[in-house]
């Protein structure tokens, strides 16, 4: 009988529990999996057939029956789950659902680590990523296999600029952390350089931040064996964080909500289109001419999945094991488009897997010779692809409460909700061009589909800018619906939040609600319509330092400099237009 043991729940109870099988029942198959719960539950595969109800509780377990095939048992705040896995049909069921190079998720169940009877060694599967220390980590990594380290961090752009770094240098930088060239603060997306940087440059010489690695931020990479992934915090010379480090501008602003009271909670959509397409072919063909991974306007097509079912099953499965749970996955209007529902997440650990999503995918579907995009609106007869942000404010009690849901109002929303969206609501035109970077985001601005064109809320109205959701105590939310696919998670979830709680602070009242087609009202704000003017917009924003800091003034930089870039440029549809006739 092979040992499986779960690494977060106390090795003894697991040991016990599986010697304690043995004892009884020497003669009967191996153990093939053991998966652990983020809450440290463990789940034990066996075959074949086995009837665990059969078990005494342990001396220091309680024991509970759940059916004929399962004993629940627990030890102090750790739960323990064995199940018998019958005639072996729950292991083929995997085998024939799954991707070879994963064959590690039950049934939507977060596992950690298993035994395949197909393998001797021991597989990575599903690592969630949790606070840890220096000698976990370690044990860890041992136990898993890794052997090397990509480590990263985002950039203004939300590209992820990283390398693989080897064990002895991984260990190093874990305590004491690392140089990163701080070019990646002075370059834009295409590796060209700035002309109006202010934190680095020609003048600065381009010398090497400090990089701090964020242990909590550990995955294992299921399509890369023996490989970790781990991102880094940039800080300045002075040990602060850096001014340009978009994940220490988020924790700033999540810092300023705890201090308030507030624990922040969010969950994102993307739409993206896929295309059968490799970088090669994008290229060659001028992106162009590009194969959609479907033809036609399949909306939720039950049909579509289900022909490409093999690349759904590998999204959900990989990405599950990649520590970014998905809720949903589906089939939008428009030939080859797709839209993924994340699992909501406090609001760090939400930007992380939603910015780790993008190039995850990107690298996983190479595996099956197909490109997704993210821009905002890559076809002008097509939809554009939106990036929605679900958000609640809870407390922070031991057991927390949305403080979003009131049950005596009329609508269910508090007064803390109202001024929450208020807050957004009011600098929302200012802060469009923190949510929608680039200058395609704006061909998304258009009437008549989906996105909204001025700062407008409504109770579940699709049409708005600030989709408010009544529900219960559990669902009550807002839905940020005018960002799109391209914006970048954590200036997004940053910006967002900095408004709703300075409307908080400020208790700003909320105005009248938008009925019908918000989008076609001309009593509300409008939202700016190019980048240039939403650029010129924040600039002049007053409030956009106090509530976001140094990283103000270096965004806006970077956006003036982005929209040099396409006013220089001569487009197919000039070209189209004008080369002949004029």
């Amino acid at each position: 009988m092979r040992r499986a043991r779960g690494d977060g729940a106390p090795a003894t109870i697991v040991d016990d529990l599986l010697g304690h099988v043995e004892r009884l029942h020497p003669e009967r198959g191996d153990i093939v999996l053991g998966h652990l719960f983020d809450d440290g539950e463990v789940l034990v595969e066996m075959r074949p057939e086995q009837n665990l109800v059969e078990l005494d509780p342990l001396d220091d377990v309680v024991g509970d029956e759940l059916d004929d095939d399962r004993a629940f048992v627990r030890a102090d705040d750790h739960p323990v789950r064995a199940r018998a896995g019958g005639d072996g049909t729950f292991i083929q069921k995997i085998r024939d659902q799954r991707s070879p190079l994963l064959p590690a998720k039950l049934a939507r169940v977060d596992p950690r680590v298993f035994v395949n009877p197909d393998f001797d060694d021991w597989h990575t599967a599903m690592v969630p990523s949790r606070a840890m220390d220096m000698d976990e980590l370690r044990e860890v990594f041992e136990e898993r296999g890794i052997r090397k380290v990509k480590v990263g961090g985002f950039d203004v752009d939300g590209v992820l600029r990283g390398k693989y770094v080897s064990l002895e240098k991984f260990w190093g930088a874990a305590e004491s952390g690392f140089g990163f060239c701080d070019v990646v603060f002075g370059w834009d997306m295409t590796d060209v350089l700035y002309d109006n940087g202010r934190l680095t440059g020609w003048h600065t010489g381009y010398p090497d931040a400090h990089a701090t690695l964020d242990l909590d931020s550990f995955r294992a990479i299921p399509w890369e064996p023996g490989t970790a992934a781990m991102l880094v915090d940039f800080v300045d010379d002075k040990g602060g964080p850096h001014p340009a480090c978009v994940r220490s501008l988020l924790k700033k602003v999540i810092a300023r909500a705890k201090k308030a009271g507030f624990g922040a909670t969010f969950a994102t959509e993307y739409e993206f289109f896929m295309f059968r397409e490799t970088p090669k072919s994008l290229h060659d063909k001028g992106f162009r001419n590009l194969e959609p991974l479907s033809p036609g306007m399949f909306g939720y097509s039950w049909v579509r999945e289900g022909q490409n079912s093999e690349l759904c099953h590998a999204i959900l499965d990989e990405m599950e094991a990649f520590d970014i749970p998905i809720e949903g996955l589906h089939t939008e209007t428009g030939p080859g488009v797709y839209e993924v529902a994340i699992r909501y997440d406090e609001a760090l650990r939400m930007a992380d897997k939603a910015a780790m999503f993008k190039p995850a995918m990107k690298q996983m579907c190479a595996r099956f010779g197909i490109t997704p995009t993210f821009m905002a609106k890559w076809n002008d007869k097509l939809p554009g692809s939106s990036g929605h942000l679900h958000q609640s404010l809870w407390s922070l009690e031991k057991k927390p409460k949305n403080l979003f849901y009131d049950p005596k109002s009329k609508d269910k929303f508090s007064a803390l909700a109202k001024s929450y969206l208020a807050g957004q609501l009011h600098h929302m035109p200012a802060f469009t061009a923190l949510l929608s970077p680039t200058i395609n985001s704006y061909k998304r601005y258009v009437p008549g589909v989906w996105a909204p064109l001025n700062a407008t809320w409504g109770i579940d109205n699709r049409t708005c800018a600030i989709r408010a959701l009544s529900g219960d105590a559990k669902s009550t939310r807002l839905e940020y619906r005018q960002t799109a696919a391209d914006t970048n998670p954590y200036i997004a979830i940053a910006t967002t939040l900095a408004a709703g709680l300075d409307g908080i602070e400020k208790k700003m009242k909320l105005g009248p609600e938008a009925k019908g087609d918000a989008s076609s009202a001309k009593n509300f704000p409008p939202l700016p319509r190019t980048l240039r003017q939403a650029t010129e917009w924040l600039a002049k924003h007053k409030d956009a330092p106090r509530l976001l800091g140094d990283f103000v003034d270096h965004y806006v930089r970077t956006r003036e400099w982005e929209c040099r870039q396409y006013e220089r440029a001569v487009t197919d549809w000039e070209l189209a237009r004008y080369f002949e006739i004029i």
